[in-house]
């Protein structure tokens, strides 16, 4: 048996080397021919990597086709003007637009008029962050505007690569220019070990839902739009510095924008200031060179400066969106929709922002999910869907409570029913015990083990690195715990079980809230410095948890051994319907909830623990 377990164990290492290196090589032995909703096209350039796929297609014409931009202003651009281009996409979801630049800047000109670079008319010789570079088009801007500095961070390398490497002739080699400083990091982390400042940081729709639009939440969101980053983001920057923020703007229901509203007023008000209004400013177009399929009516761009915004500010904004087209939408002293009023005043809303007919609050790393804005009440609504925001975000939904509808029936006729229909003539009191406790442990493993993986995605810059490094290390220790009952003696062991498990729901009371703190406060790591902090932080738990089911299929062996196999398949059943519920919990509650509703599971174990002995 050891021989065909390490035989197979070194087959599936073999598969997993030589993928990753047609993966690294761009000699994928498969191609790709349908994605998402879509057919896919041969592409002049496509990697994988560990959490994405990058691909490079040809933009409408070889020849050249008329500049993309995210939001030109009416009569913005020359119609007759053609330009180089090629679409790059992010797992067939989100993209951008590599520029043939070929070092004449009158050629880009009509970067100015996209009203995602607003801050640039507004902050002159500026040091700019770019946070995702990806085709370079904010780098670029930035060099029309002849800003001082740029530096971008990009977390994704094989972006990296497309721009410095495979396309860099193309793009005119813009990442070689010595103003230009790139960063292969999370902006969030590079920014809490970084004491650098800037006058403008830029985020142009910058996306973190690509897996949700295949219909589920899977390593979805990312901390870019919660309060704690805004605030570092707002720490960056220069006392006059700009924060700008570009999201699409929907004319029926503008969720994502008033969600950037609240967000920045919420960020001003955590430094202090009691008047939001005066240091945000808004503005939108609603006609730009649409991509096939998209449905928003514009862009909107928000932003945010440490200090109010002068009349000179703001009389230079009028100006701009005079010149280019854009609409106002929220000024010191303007507003087109009263509705922005009861989100940047000198308190936090509330009232009105519970009864809003969709989530427009201020995220948290607690609860970072951006994109999704239902209320819980409208899960099972598809009427309330339809408010004029991306429609896979909420189709997300609809996959997340179908899927644990169908984990409930299925665990429930494929594992508990047969075991039940099996056990039934032997059925005692002295069983209910066990089934509470292999119930509770299922629940509360599954659920401490996905909000860790939630929630330390935030410390270590991406889902799929949380995936990783917290479920290897979990499943490691879990192992050790479990291998360390081995050495108890039955009796021993029946007797002291319920101390050990009281010893794991305090072990677990004082790990994970000070793993919490130490994430935020240890966010300057770099990317080594913090997989070691989460990996040794994870082993504690997963060494407190592994011990819970050998000690309690060793006292069922004991005490009821008919039952085994019906407690192990109640625990594997609600094993898996739990991983569905804790994203529901995540999502109604915070990961915060999904955490405290584990280690109650827990100290329900305890008490079952106790009955064992009690009813023995």
């Amino acid at each position: 048996m050891r021989y065909f377990a390490a035989l197979g164990a070194g087959f599936l290492l073999s598969i997993g080397f030589s993928n990753n290196y047609f993966a690294e090589t761009n000699r994928e032995p498969f191609d790709l021919m349908y994605a998402k909703g879509a057919t896919s096209q041969d592409p002049l350039f496509e990697r994988w990597n560990s959490f994405s796929r990058v691909s490079v297609y040809p933009y409408q014409s070889a020849t050249g086709s008329i500049p993309y931009g995210w939001g030109f202003g009416p009569g913005a651009l020359k119609t007759d003007q053609l330009i180089g281009q090629r679409t790059l996409l992010i797992d067939s979801a989100t993209g951008t637009v590599l520029t043939n630049f070929i070092g004449d800047l009158q050629e880009v000109e009509y970067l100015k008029s996209d009203i995602i670079n607003l801050p640039h008319h507004l902050r002159s010789d500026a040091s700019v962050m770019v946070i995702g570079i990806g085709g370079g088009r904010d780098i670029l801007s930035s060099f029309v505007f002849d800003q001082k500095q740029i530096t971008a961070a990009e977390i994704n390398d094989t972006i990296i690569d497309v721009l410095t490497t495979e396309f860099a002739d193309y793009v005119g080699n813009i990442a070689t220019d010595p103003r230009v400083t790139i960063v292969n990091d999370e902006a969030r982390s590079y920014l809490s070990r970084s004491d650098q400042m800037f006058d403008i940081i830029q985020i142009s729709l910058i996306d973190t839902w690509a897996a949700t639009a295949a219909g589920a939440f899977v390593l979805t969101e990312n901390t870019l739009y919660t309060k704690e980053t805004w605030q570092l983001f707002l720490d960056r920057l220069q006392p006059n510095g700009v924060l700008s923020v570009s999201r699409w703007y929907f004319a029926d229901q503008p969720g994502e924008v008033y969600r950037l509203a609240t967000l920045a007023a919420e960020s001003l008000r955590s430094k202090g200031i009691i008047t939001p209004r005066d240091h945000i400013m808004i503005y939108r177009t609603t006609e730009r060179a649409d991509l096939p399929g998209e449905i928003p009516d514009g862009v909107g761009t928000l932003l945010v400066s440490r200090e109010p915004f002068s009349p000179d500010d703001m009389s230079r904004m009028a100006s701009t969106a005079a010149t280019y087209g854009f609409e106002m939408v929220l000024t010191p002293h303007t507003t087109n929709d009263d509705t922005y009023l009861a989100l940047v005043g000198s308190t936090t809303p509330s009232a009105f922002l519970t009864t809003y007919p969709i989530n427009i609050s201020a995220p948290t790393d607690n609860s970072p999910f951006f994109f999704h804005m239902l209320w819980p009440r409208d899960f099972l609504n598809p009427l309330a869907w339809d408010l004029g925001l991306n429609s896979f975000n909420m189709r997300a939904v609809a996959t997340l409570m179908i899927l644990l509808a169908i984990t409930v029936i299925f665990a429930a006729v494929f594992i508990i029913l047969p075991l039940v229909f099996k056990l039934r003539h032997a059925f005692t009191i002295n069983v209910l015990p066990f089934m509470v406790y292999f119930t509770a442990i299922g629940v509360g493993f599954m659920l401490i083990e996905i909000a860790l993986l939630q929630r330390l995605s935030v410390f270590l810059g991406h889902p799929v690195y949380s995936l990783v490094v917290v479920l290897t290390s979990l499943l490691l220790a879990g192992g050790v715990g479990s291998y360390l009952t081995s050495r108890l003696s039955d009796s021993w062991l029946t007797v002291r079980t319920p101390h050990y498990l009281l010893g794991v729901v305090i072990l677990l009371t004082l790990v994970v809230p000070t793993m919490i703190y130490l994430s935020t406060a240890l966010m300057g790591l770099d990317q080594v410095g913090r997989i070691i902090v989460t990996t040794l932080f994870v082993m504690m738990v997963g060494v407190s948890l592994g011990v819970a089911f050998p000690l309690g299929m060793r006292m069922a062996e004991r005490y009821v051994p008919e039952f085994t196999p019906f407690l192990w398949g109640i625990n594997g059943a609600t094993s898996v319907v739990a991983s569905v519920l804790v994203v529901v919990i995540s999502l109604v509650g915070g990961i915060a909830m999904a955490m405290i509703v584990g280690i109650v599971a827990y100290v329900c174990a305890l008490c079952a623990a106790f009955a064992v002995r009690y009813l023995r």
